[in-house]
């Protein structure tokens, strides 16, 4: 399927290529091959303005994710920062900003991650798991610039959250 995407984007059909790519992707990650993956959906990125909208935030945000366990913390930040933008949408969703903000997190700028996490906060479009895996990552940051008593009631937020929601174990 990977030689299907490479085709399909050497003939610029986006359409077919952000089709294929996506199913090559999905086979590689399953294979553990994330940077297969990874390219493969950096290749789907070619055709995200033709992309079926409900397609469009998973893929993203799945790429993202994937750059951010290579460590291309920068990379990651500019595709979750400018993509919406591409695709004509006001703002980036609160999941993305929760990618953004883990990317920052563990790029060492605790600053910005706050920001991102504090934006999820007050975006009425949060859902409860959104909110859940803030407070969790705000846990996080405030206990890595110090803040123990900040990261506790954090964390202590999130937990709480995830039990309401049944998912207390896998989220801690």
């Amino acid at each position: 399927t990977s030689e299907l995407a490479t085709h399909y984007a050497g003939a610029e059909q986006h359409a077919e290529t952000w089709r294929w790519a996506r199913v090559a992707a999905t086979e590689a990650r399953a294979a553990g091959a994330i940077r297969e993956a990874t390219a493969m959906l950096r290749l789907a990125m070619h055709g995200v303005e033709e992309a079926p909208s409900d397609e469009v935030e998973p893929t993203v945000i799945e790429l993202g994710e994937l750059l951010i366990a290579l460590g291309n913390f920068d990379e990651a930040d500019e595709l979750l920062r400018t993509t919406w933008k591409r695709v004509g949408w006001d703002q980036p969703p609160p999941r993305a900003m929760l990618v953004r903000a883990r990317s920052a997190e563990q790029s060492g700028r605790f600053v910005a991650a706050a920001r991102r996490l504090t934006r999820v906060r007050r975006d009425p479009a949060s859902t409860e798991l959104d909110r859940v895996d803030e407070a969790l990552l705000s846990g996080l940051v405030s206990y890595r610039q110090g803040r123990r008593r900040a990261a506790l009631t954090e964390c202590t937020r999130g937990l709480l959250g995830a039990r309401r929601l049944g998912d207390d174990r896998r989220r801690a």
